[in-house]
């Protein structure tokens, strides 16, 4: 009887051990799949702050032409 016994739980401690398998395989493809989306997000994040970054120097350096033309325009006005 103890063989039987002991035969059987070996058999749900091996049935036990798949389904955990099987649940440990699971988290790490969900883990995969989010640190993916994560990336992703992320490089999208990186792409939108580089072109903010362009938008925004193309903006300093119409400002800045626009005072030089002015001042520009002022000393002619003022010497001329």
């Amino acid at each position: 009887m103890s063989i039987a016994l002991s035969t059987y739980l070996a058999d749900v401690l091996s049935q036990h051990a798949e389904v955990f398998d099987f649940g440990s395989h699971a988290l790490s493809h969900s883990a995969l799949v989010a640190q993916e989306r994560t990336r992703e997000r992320l490089e999208q994040m990186v792409d939108f702050a580089l072109i903010e970054t362009i938008r925004i120097n193309g903006q300093v350096l119409l400002v800045k032409m626009t005072m030089q033309s002015r001042n520009s325009t002022g000393m002619l006005g003022e010497n001329g």
